[in-house]
């Protein structure tokens, strides 16, 4: 009973946030289908046996865009997460975003996520839901002069408003280098907030370096190369070491 009162009171958020995200005279445009087949190799990973070491892992994902009115849009998906070591699927997740659009330099959006974790060896099957509320910042998004500069700032909890909870801080740059080729690189700054909310900071999580190369192959596919630090620093990453991941991704557009 406590788990479908929970069900169903992140159901009624976040239908109230898409409710309240949408005028009376909504026009909504039309859905763009997206499919994503992505592989990806971690160096200092957490297997399913508990050990510190490198994984691969296949993802495959579908989402619906679309713009539900002037400046609001919305995103629906789903993301199949699957171990190439293991041979099994390591998890499944879900999630809807809602973004609205406040000022040409200014956008604030929530998500929703709900992840499904089966057991993998001696890892026990897990379950958990998030919150996420974002306000981004483009410097100079209309000007020609590039790149164009980015800044965000997301907060993140359980459900439950009481557990994993973090901000973060991320600095981007992107630009085209060619017709086809395009860069984006930025730094995220992660913060774990105190449980018992006395003090705001409690630990510094992780510093995280990204860097994607994207080679557009027509107006509805593109590759993109990636590479992602973790710079981990919470207490518990002690015996982890810092994760490397590499990432070939493929995405193929539907409208």
């Amino acid at each position: 009973m406590k788990t479908a009162r929970a069900f169903f009171l992140t159901a009624a958020m976040v239908a109230g946030v898409l409710l309240a995200a949408l005028p009376a005279s909504a026009q909504p445009g039309p859905v763009v289908l997206t499919f994503m087949e992505r592989v990806e190799a971690q160096t200092d990973a957490i297997s399913s046996t508990r050990n510190v070491s490198g994984e691969t892992f296949l993802y495959s994902m579908v989402s619906a865009f679309r713009k539900l009115d002037k400046n609001v849009t919305g995103n629906v998906y789903f993301l199949n997460k699957y171990s190439i070591d293991d041979s099994q699927n390591a998890s499944n997740i879900w999630g809807l975003n809602v973004a609205r659009t406040l000022t040409p330099k200014w956008k604030a959006d929530v998500s929703y996520s709900h992840s499904s974790n089966p057991q993998r060896n001696v890892v026990p099957s897990s379950d958990s839901d998030r919150f996420s509320f974002g306000l981004t910042f483009k410097y100079n998004p209309m000007e020609k002069v590039r790149p164009r500069y980015t800044l965000k700032t997301t907060y993140s909890t359980g459900t439950d408003f009481s557990e994993g909870r973090t901000l973060s801080q991320k600095v981007s740059m992107d630009d085209d280098i060619t017709g086809k080729w395009s860069y984006d690189v930025g730094y995220t700054f992660v913060w774990g907030l105190n449980s018992n909310g006395v003090n705001l900071f409690k630990e510094h999580y992780t510093n995280q370096y990204q860097a994607d190369f994207t080679f557009k192959i027509d107006k509805k596919q593109r590759v993109t190369l990636g590479y992602l630090y973790l710079d981990q620093l919470f207490h518990s990453a002690q015996t982890l070491g810092d994760n490397s991941l590499t990432r070939l991704s493929y995405f193929y557009s539907y409208y």
